[in-house]
């Protein structure tokens, strides 16, 4: 049964249409970037109960997961696209930034004062993103909600309530307009696997006072929440996938070479590599498979080239499905050596059937052009951040050696 004017079915659920925005006049529900796993689609339809019960929505889950695509696969569907985006780490996130300030005008080209003195400055109001939403009917999404601080947390209060948004420096309240929507991200952290990691993960821990300024906002009432896991690993692959040449015949073979680079970059990082299922990449070390395991494979990796679980720890980002996004994207566009493989052609099979085939390794069926750029990209996106050279070589040289390549 098809939905009635004005609304839009997603995953089973009926949501209103936005009146402003993208008229979605596209063929396709969901923007192309948009890979409908069943696992994406399970919690596509968790977020529009949420949106259909009419409180803002609070998606939560670790760096990679698909808080960011979630959001906009819903907001396109809904026809909210664009959306207003705050990041909320730093100072921008602010009460100020967020609710609006006064500004000075810009000062005149001549002064109008009969005594030669200038003018006092006119001060005008600026709305913020939140103000704006609130006022205009947008939706508003709040990136990295985990690192708003205190005063963004009492500045969306009123709203988390149900109540009007409160604009002190006015003396003024704000009824939301139909259509607004609050919609915030906040990234959890994976459980660092082994004790180095964990020593690492604890130097680099987040100041108590924004975890407790975060706290007043995420552990409040008035959310509806929806808590994403790590992708599996076929899902994983079927997102990379999507990334390179459709139909390419080696498309296939280069996603189990992101997954597998990322294993890698993770468990540098002392965290779980990329499994067969959501949980085992949420914690643990996912080695229920012996050493036939990603982890076990990983590990394996790491430690021809001297490392060890934990032994490249960077800054604390965490290398997540994102980053293989990017490799496989770079991938894809910086492949002119071999364009004729990338495209399925006849000269590319026939190439790969001159070459000995193995199924211990997804890229022997690569040639080595290939190899050396996945390998390069690899390097770059994954151990660039390490900040010791002799850490980041080595990790170069075992994602070097999950492309298929000597690790020297």
């Amino acid at each position: 049964m098809p939905p009635p004017p004005g609304f839009v079915d997603i995953c089973g659920v009926w949501l209103p249409r936005c009146k402003r925005g993208n008229d979605n006049s596209s063929p396709h529900l969901f923007p192309r970037s948009f890979v409908a796993t069943p696992a994406a689609l399970s919690a596509l339809r968790a977020a529009a109960l949420a949106v259909a019960d009419g409180r803002p929505l609070l998606v939560e889950g670790p760096a990679g997961c698909g808080k960011t695509a979630l959001i906009a696969a819903l907001a396109y569907a809904c026809g909210a696209s664009p959306v207003l985006t705050l990041h909320a780490g730093g100072d921008a996130a602010d009460a100020r930034a967020l609710l609006g300030c006064y500004v000075a005008a810009p000062p005149p080209t001549a002064s109008s004062d009969a005594s030669g003195s200038s003018p006092a400055p006119a001060f005008s109001w600026s709305p913020g993103p939140l103000s704006l939403a609130v006022a205009r009917g947008r939706w508003l999404v709040l990136e990295g909600a985990e690192a708003a601080p205190a005063d963004a947390a009492a500045a969306i209060g009123p709203l988390l309530d149900g109540g009007p948004l409160q604009l002190p420096s006015r003396g003024q309240t704000l009824r939301p307009s139909p259509g607004f929507r609050l919609i915030a991200a906040a990234t959890t952290r994976s459980a660092p696997a082994g004790p180095r990691a964990a020593a690492a993960a604890t130097s680099r821990a987040a100041p108590a006072t924004a975890t407790r300024s975060a706290a007043a906002l995420l552990d409040r009432g008035g959310w509806s929440r929806v808590v994403l896991r790590p992708p599996s690993r076929e899902d994983a692959a079927a997102v990379l996938s999507a990334r390179l040449p459709q139909g390419s015949a080696a498309a296939a073979a280069l996603a189990a070479i992101g997954l597998e680079c990322l294993s890698v970059a993770r468990l540098a990082e002392g965290l779980p590599a990329v499994s067969g299922s959501s949980d085992d990449n949420d914690g643990g070390d996912g080695d229920g498979d012996g050493d036939s395991s990603p982890s076990a494979h990983a590990s394996a990796l790491l430690a021809s080239v001297g490392l060890s679980p934990g032994g490249a720890a960077r800054s604390g980002r965490q290398p997540s499905l994102r980053d293989a996004c990017r490799w496989a994207s770079r991938v894809a566009t910086r492949a002119p050596a071999a364009a004729a493989w990338m495209l399925g052609s006849s000269s590319a099979s026939a190439s790969a059937s001159a070459r000995p085939s193995s199924s211990s390794s997804p890229s022997c069926s690569l040639p080595t052009a290939l190899r050396e750029l996945a390998a390069a990209e690899a390097a770059d996106v994954f151990a660039g951040a390490a900040p010791d050279p002799d850490a980041r070589c080595a990790l170069a040289g075992a994602l070097a050696a999950a492309c298929g390549l000597p690790a020297a």
